[in-house]
């Protein structure tokens, strides 16, 4: 078997913890003097290599009693304005496929984030305070909503 004895060990637990579908619940402390967390290790195997998923658990001291003025109730009208909103919003009608697939989708802020790179890169040998430059024309029309 590849690995040290401990690498097969810790292998085992995590293997076994998916057979049985079990997770382990245990205390973390990051750092001296610091309160202790309560999370949950789910076990997973991927591309032959075992790991332990953490996710940190909610406890009791962890809740906040806010208290907020009851919701003034809605009219007809504004139950329906908000359910046309939501319809209008849905990319994918009954008989169609989806209208717009996400690796497919033109993102903005990645765009934009890439102009100020190239930007910056280009001028670097400015030794003032460097100035976001306005957002390219091609760029502000993908954040306008189709009609």
């Amino acid at each position: 078997m590849k690995g040290s004895r401990n690498e097969r060990a810790f292998a085992a637990l995590v293997v076994e913890m998916i057979a049985t579908k079990k997770v382990l619940m245990a205390k973390l402390i990051e750092r001296k003097n610091t309160d202790a967390k309560l999370v949950g290790l789910y076990p997973h195997v991927a591309k032959k290599q075992s790991v332990l998923y953490l996710v940190q658990l909610p406890t009791a001291e962890e809740l906040r009693d806010y208290q907020f003025p009851s919701l003034v109730s809605s009219t007809n009208a504004q139950r329906s304005a908000v359910s046309n909103f939501i319809d209008s919003l849905d990319l994918c009608q009954a008989e169609e496929e989806e209208r717009v697939e996400p690796e497919m989708t033109f993102n903005p802020a990645l765009q934009y984030f890439g102009q100020v790179l190239t930007d910056k890169i280009a001028n670097q040998e400015n030794n003032k305070k460097y100035e976001m430059p306005p957002m390219k024309a091609t760029i502000l029309e993908y954040c306008r909503p189709d009609r």
